[in-house]
């Protein structure tokens, strides 16, 4: 899944890929051309939310708790229901 992600009133592209054994590694480009990856788990608590876990600790890292939305079968929203962070994704072909 790749697309743009929303915080702190800042937009970043950023690339999210979810395994089936429950890993996940999500990086994020800024606008330097730099990028940072985290990796880490996640769990889906129901069909709306997930739960974001991430592997080292990190000060800026964004772990946590996501609501879930696909709007059709190519396009994934994860918002964080406290700080209203977001991510808006389309699926990648591989």
């Amino acid at each position: 899944w790749e697309g743009s992600s929303t915080a702190n009133e800042e937009t970043y592209e950023s690339k999210w890929e979810f395994f089936e054994d429950g890993t996940m590694v999500m990086t994020i480009y800024s606008i330097l051309n730099t990028q940072v990856t985290f990796a880490g788990s996640y769990v889906f608590e129901d069909e709306d939310t997930i739960t974001l876990r991430l592997d080292k600790e990190e000060p800026d890292a964004p772990p946590g708790r996501r609501d879930i939305r696909m709007p059709d079968e190519d396009t994934l929203i994860l918002t964080a229901p406290v700080s209203g962070a977001q991510a808006v994704l389309k699926r990648v072909q591989e």
